[in-house]
């Protein structure tokens, strides 16, 4: 379970060089995708998107992806396929945020055409 507005960091295991090409949320939340988790900590935004200015700034720490669900539950489809390189293991570092008002189990499904193990 996460709390409202409370953040959790995880990995998943998706290959070197990914395509991703949806993502499914149970409930309203932000996820950010990273390379690294020291990319993940550079990202110390508290809310989504930001100016062009703002994303520049972040330097190494910009997300590869970024994504906020508005809906119970909600699918969001990435056309063309976001690129993804995980790292020398093959994983990428995600953050979510649970927008959804109260706290919830919060289940997701991420669709990728793994490009390189």
């Amino acid at each position: 379970s996460v709390e409202n507005n409370a953040v959790a960091d995880f990995t998943v295991t998706a290959g070197k060089v990914t395509q991703l090409s949806m993502i499914t949320l149970s409930h309203q939340c932000w996820i950010r995708l990273f390379r690294s988790a020291a990319q993940r900590a550079l990202d110390t935004r508290v809310a989504p998107g930001g100016t062009l200015q703002g994303m520049i700034d972040l330097g190494d720490g910009k997300p590869y992806a970024e994504f906020v669900t508005t809906a119970t539950p909600q699918s969001i489809t990435c056309n063309p396929p976001a690129g993804l390189l995980g790292d020398q293991n093959g994983l990428l570092y995600m953050r979510l945020v649970n927008q959804s008002g109260g706290t919830r189990a919060i289940t997701g499904t991420i669709s990728i055409n793994r490009l390189e193990a």
